[in-house]
């Protein structure tokens, strides 16, 4: 059954487009985003995305302690995990490589000494 945590963020007017019409039609927030510098509209969105793959990753951690899992999921989803576990602040966000279409991440989480939680 599909879980609803690991859904794609909202990027708004930008969803479905190319990079390259992206870039066509937004290209000062591009190149906002390119600095490094996150537009209002992903400052929102990726501190949402970010506490409801936490939320994911706990149930997940709940209901297969000690087995391995396989997750399917999309590239903003991946980016937002990958930050928490390098420590890394959502404005970081282009601290993660691009996620390609099929990529693959594997990640091992160990317990934390005296903690059950992925909280930081």
């Amino acid at each position: 059954m599909p879980e609803m945590g690991w859904r794609e963020m909202n990027i708004g007017t930008w969803s479905g487009l190319t990079t390259a019409e992206v870039i066509a039609r937004h290209a000062a927030e591009w190149e906002r985003l390119r600095a490094g510098k996150i537009c209002a509209r992903w400052g929102r969105d990726l501190c949402p995305i970010s506490r409801r793959i936490l939320r994911s990753i706990e149930r997940l951690l709940e209901k297969h302690a000690d087995e391995q899992v396989v997750i399917v999921t999309h590239g903003g989803a991946v980016r937002a995990f990958l930050l928490h576990c390098r420590g890394l602040d959502v404005s970081q966000f282009r601290q993660i490589d691009k996620i390609g279409n099929t990529g693959l991440s594997e990640v091992t989480i160990l317990p934390a000494a005296g903690s059950d939680s992925l909280s930081q």
